[in-house]
């Protein structure tokens, strides 16, 4: 079984699609989880689901160290790439693969091609 960990706000609507993606899909040999990124570290070689700005289609990441940094004013402005980066640093997360979905990509469009990538990585 493995395990997708869906990442996001799910009262923003450019930030909720993974979530509802949780909430929408049930595909043998995957369990979907809805959690924030403190609880990312608490499963073994996670793989997670969560919205990223100007993506066109499905992407899949596996290396944390590519992606860019943003410039934090305050706590509230850290992303999940800042907070995978400090897992990886801290020696608290070894391997991660990261789904990307498109902001503005349709969720029917979504339940339709997210499975397909999954049994790929499978």
């Amino acid at each position: 079984m493995k395990h997708i960990l869906s990442i996001g706000n799910e009262y923003l609507e450019q930030d909720n699609l993974a979530i509802k993606l949780a909430k929408s899909l049930k595909i043998p040999g995957f369990k979907f989880h809805i959690v924030n990124e403190d609880e990312v570290n608490n499963f073994e070689k996670p793989v997670i689901l969560d919205v990223v700005k100007g993506l066109k289609e499905i992407k899949v990441f596996d290396d944390v160290d590519k992606f860019r940094t943003v410039k934090s004013v305050s706590a509230h402005d850290l992303d999940l790439g800042f907070h995978l980066k400090l897992l990886k640093e801290m020696g608290e997360l070894k391997d991660v693969r990261i789904i990307g979905l498109p902001q503005n990509a349709r969720l029917e469009d979504m339940k339709k091609s997210l499975p397909i990538h999954l049994k790929k990585m499978s």
